[in-house]
């Protein structure tokens, strides 16, 4: 769930879905490739744009800027399919790229923006929530089994309280991170971004060019119900679309959609259908 966009509008919507059914659809699906996941994980925050030469008000303010992102090929696609230019550097590097204007802007979480003192180095801090991240505490799933149950329900036990903790930390930094950046002199806006149009619509046109890498799909059961997006569609073949690849409208919690190219070749009508950009 890490860095998919547009799918939560808060920490909480996160949790009542990472640690309920969605979650336990997950932490089933590593359960089977050998990984045990503990129920509570730990937050990271929403992330939002910086920038050193202008604030980001719509989609279109991202064409052709360069762009630090995570490595993973699902953010770089991302920022791609927006018309930006991104490139990839692990976290040590962000200030250095920055400072020397390798590139122009980045995508972090607030408390990140803080810690790095990314101020020092970047104008404009635009509030886009645009995906959120966290972290999965998870075991050997064969190490775990091996253990006695009452030292599971021990670990259990301080593992989700270590968890909770945590996400209040993360919930304090956020709380006061835009004053504390402002205070430092970052013009502070806070974006319509997340709900753009323009944003449906450059992600659907990314997903049509790119039916091959752009989506997967995964089913959802009836009682983690995403909010459907107004007209929103099921499943069907579209215009666009490879023969033999159906098409679907995404909808999430956010309130935006945009139609993407899938590989489906059943609808089950007891299921959503959740998109997973990558």
């Amino acid at each position: 769930m890490p860095g998919l966009p547009f799918t939560f509008k808060n920490p909480a919507d996160v949790f009542a879905a990472l640690d309920g059914d969605l979650g336990d659809h997950i932490r089933a699906d590593l359960l089977a490739k050998g990984i045990y996941a503990f129920r509570r994980g730990f937050d990271n925050g929403f992330h939002q744009l910086t920038t050193s030469t202008k604030p980001i008000r719509t989609v279109d303010d991202l064409v052709g800027m360069k762009i630090r992102t995570p490595v993973q090929k699902m953010t770089v696609d991302f920022f791609e399919s927006l018309g930006a230019k991104p490139m990839t550097f692990t976290l040590n590097r962000l200030y250095e790229v920055l400072k020397d204007h390798t590139v122009d802007a980045q995508t972090d979480p607030l408390q990140i923006i803080v810690l790095l003192k990314l101020n020092e180095v970047q104008t404009y801090l635009s509030l886009t929530n645009h995906w959120w991240s966290g972290f999965t505490l998870v075991a050997n799933a064969q190490a775990w089994k091996a253990l006695p149950p009452d030292i599971q329900a021990v670990i259990e036990r301080h593992a989700a309280a270590a968890a909770l903790a945590q996400r209040q930390d993360v919930e304090r930094l956020d709380a006061g991170a835009v004053e504390w950046l402002r205070g430092k002199g970052m013009i502070v806006r806070a974006t319509g971004f997340r709900v753009d149009s323009a944003l449906s619509s450059a992600l659907e046109s990314a997903s049509l060019r790119r039916p091959r890498s752009w989506v997967t799909i995964i089913p959802l059961p009836r009682s983690h119900r995403l909010r459907p997006h107004p007209g929103a569609r099921r499943p069907g073949v579209r215009k666009g679309c490879r023969r033999g690849v159906r098409s679907m409208t995404a909808w999430m919690s956010g309130g935006s959609a945009f139609h993407a190219c899938a590989f489906a070749t059943s609808v089950k009508p007891d299921h959503q259908w959740f998109v997973r950009l990558r």
